[in-house]
């Protein structure tokens, strides 16, 4: 959220890591934060592993269907059904987290990959 120092690299670690003992490892991972930080700032944090993986984007998310930040539609355009696909939502707007949620469980194209 606004101001964490680690600009979500804490969960991040924690998802890698966790998976990692799965045996699953990342191919791509896509963040959203609306909060504006240095480039130093968003990388400082991010493990070694996950770099050459990690994309972010400096734009808040929408909830709106087709819109460039609109994470399912994003979903949808990269993403295969075969492919194993982790979804972390922690958006500090909790009208917008829920209708995300609500989206993704109302929508079989969407939660059919995921």
């Amino acid at each position: 959220g606004p101001g964490e120092k680690e600009v979500g690299a804490t969960a991040t670690r924690w998802l890698v890591k966790r998976f990692g003992e799965l045996g699953v490892t990342f191919d791509r991972i896509l963040t959203w934060e609306a909060t504006k930080h240095t480039s130093k700032e968003l990388w400082r944090n991010v493990p070694l592993e996950i770099a050459s993986v990690a994309s972010f984007y400096g734009l808040p998310v929408s909830d709106v269907y087709g819109h460039p930040q609109h994470p399912w539609s994003v979903l949808m355009r990269i993403a295969r059904p075969s492919d194993l696909v982790v979804v972390k939502l922690d958006i500090d707007t909790p009208v917008l987290e829920a209708s995300l949620v609500e989206q993704l469980m109302s929508d079989a194209n969407v939660s059919s990959r995921v």
